[in-house]
C-alpha cells in the first residue's frame, strides 16, 4: 500500500509539472530493501530506467541513458546513439549536442 500510495503521489507531482525526484528515490529504496523483483509476465527484467524516462519521472534515468549514448557515439556506434535519441523523442525528450556536451530537455 505504501509503494502504492509513493506512485500515486509521484504521478499527481508530474500532473503538477514537478519532478518528483524524492519520491522516485523513495520508491527505489524500497523496492530494494523490500528484495522485489520488478518483472514482466514473461519473467524478464524491466527496464526501470526507460520506462522512468518515458513517463519523465527521473532526470537521475534520462541522464544515465544519455550517458549510454555519448558512449555510444564515442564509439561511433552511430546506430546505437540514434535508438537512444529516438527512443528519448517517443518520451518527449530533446537532446542537443553541442561543443560543451550533451544536453536534455522535455519537449
Amino acid at each position: 500500500a505504501v509503494i502504492f500510495d509513493v506512485v500515486r503521489r509521484g504521478n499527481a507531482s508530474i500532473d503538477d509539472g514537478i519532478r518528483p525526484e524524492a519520491l522516485i528515490g523513495a520508491f527505489d529504496e524500497m523496492v530494494e530493501v523490500l528484495g522485489i523483483d520488478i518483472a514482466s509476465e514473461t519473467g524478464e527484467p524491466i527496464d526501470v530506467a526507460g520506462i522512468a524516462a518515458d513517463l519523465g519521472l527521473s532526470a537521475a534515468s534520462i541522464d544515465e541513458i544519455v550517458a549510454h549514448r555519448d558512449r555510444a557515439r564515442e564509439e561511433r556506434d552511430w546506430v546505437a546513439a540514434d535508438h537512444i535519441r529516438d527512443r528519448l523523442a517517443a518520451a518527449g525528450i530533446t537532446i542537443e549536442d553541442g561543443a560543451d556536451g550533451t544536453r536534455w530537455h522535455r519537449s
